[in-house]
């Protein structure tokens, strides 16, 4: 049986960048693992300040005016506030997913659904479970709750792969 290599589904989170990821977006930088066992929970509490989404919106070019113009989301658009990017919220389930002990490799984010808008200045709870577990995979119930509003605002399913003391040069 051939060793499918996973660079090919997804990214690695290394030790550096997930301390530069939780240098820049807010993400507890503890040195509390959880280990890769199925049934455990890595858990992150993370806001979005309107600085984290202006940063995004530079980086990534997406300068929507419901994420960065406050009077124009209040007066024009359908929330009632400015409202933090899907992508960056889908984006910092990964700073609960490298909390888990080992080389993470996240092979798919392609079930979560966003149930509805994170505002700015809003807190959320990331919440990561370990669950059918096959070897070095495991799939991951994930759940983002707007502590603020007091609803999941995201929820769904990724997979890992453990490539921890692998060699996949």
């Amino acid at each position: 049986m051939a060793f499918e290599n996973p660079y090919s589904f997804g990214m690695r989170m290394m030790t550096d960048t997930i301390w530069s990821m939780n240098q820049m977006y807010g993400g507890q930088a503890d040195s509390d693992s959880v280990s890769f066992e199925e049934g455990n929970i890595s858990s992150v509490e993370k806001s979005f300040s309107s600085t984290d989404v202006r940063k995004f919106a530079e980086l990534t070019g997406d300068e929507n005016r419901l994420h960065t113009d406050r009077r124009y989301a209040e007066a024009e658009g359908p929330f009632d506030k400015p409202i933090v990017h899907g992508v960056l919220v889908m984006g910092s389930v990964s700073s609960a997913l490298a909390k888990f002990e080992g080389d993470i490799i996240i092979e798919s984010m392609d079930e979560l659904n966003f149930l509805k808008p994170v505002y700015v200045d809003d807190e959320v709870n990331i919440s990561c479970r370990l669950t059918n577990m096959n070897g070095r995979r495991a799939k991951v119930d994930v759940e983002v709750v707007n502590i603020e509003q007091d609803c999941t605002v995201l929820e769904g399913k990724t997979t890992l792969f453990n490539a921890n003391g692998m060699d996949l040069s």
